[in-house]
């Protein structure tokens, strides 16, 4: 959760020049009401606001008439104009995310009719990898079989490769909570998938005379 920012001007500032209503707030649910601003000392100003721990984009925007010792509004596009509306207001944004990762989507699952030698999980967001031994079993019929680790295929999908297996039976992929987003969340429980492998039973079809 989120209660405050700290904005770092470029040079001191004339306090009574910078207030609430120099400072405009927009959360997922729209407009947030911010205290008045407070010199932490060392150009920075801290603007507090009631605590935010709703997931999305929160923005602030600040000024632009706010000035320095000597009179002078800010300047953000650096075009010598000071005090522009909205061109020389500042402009920042942040984003809450506790919402975990998940995996959306594992092929190969259900009846596979041919040998099989990777898993590809997609999730739906970008994550990385910190999976560890044991951290991803896949089991057979025959017992466990060892699998490499996870291998960043682009576009949310990391590939599990093994083996080739043609072994019919069942198959099932456990995957511990080795995965977390960008923001740092983890996934919240375990995935368990599976698949089938039916290899066609091998017959002769028809027998030739060759004379």
């Amino acid at each position: 959760a989120v209660n405050h920012v700290d904005v770092t001007f470029s040079a001191e500032i004339e306090p009574n020049s910078f207030t609430s209503d120099d400072v405009e707030m927009t959360g997922p649910s729209g407009l947030i009401a911010v205290d008045p601003p407070v010199d932490q000392g060392g150009n920075v100003w801290r603007i507090g606001f009631a605590e935010q721990s709703q997931d999305g984009e929160y923005c602030l925007f600040i000024g632009p008439h706010i000035e320095n010792l000597a009179g002078n509004e800010m300047d953000q596009d650096l075009d010598g104009v000071p005090g522009e509306e909205p061109d020389d207001a500042y402009v920042g944004c942040f984003t809450i995310d506790r919402t975990p990762p998940e995996i959306i989507s594992q092929p190969p699952t259900g009846e596979v009719n041919a040998p099989v030698d990777h898993v590809d999980l997609t999730f739906g967001e970008t994550v990385t990898a910190n999976c560890g031994a044991g951290d991803i079993i896949l089991t057979g019929p025959n017992g466990p079989i060892s699998v490499e680790p996870p291998e960043d295929q682009g576009n949310n999908v990391w590939r599990i490769a093994f083996a080739s297996q043609a072994a019919n039976g069942l198959y099932v992929l456990t995957v511990a909570p080795c995965f977390a987003d960008l923001a740092g969340n983890s996934m919240l429980e375990p995935y368990e998938g599976a698949f089938i492998i039916a290899l066609p039973n091998l017959t002769i079809g028809d027998v030739l005379n060759p004379m």
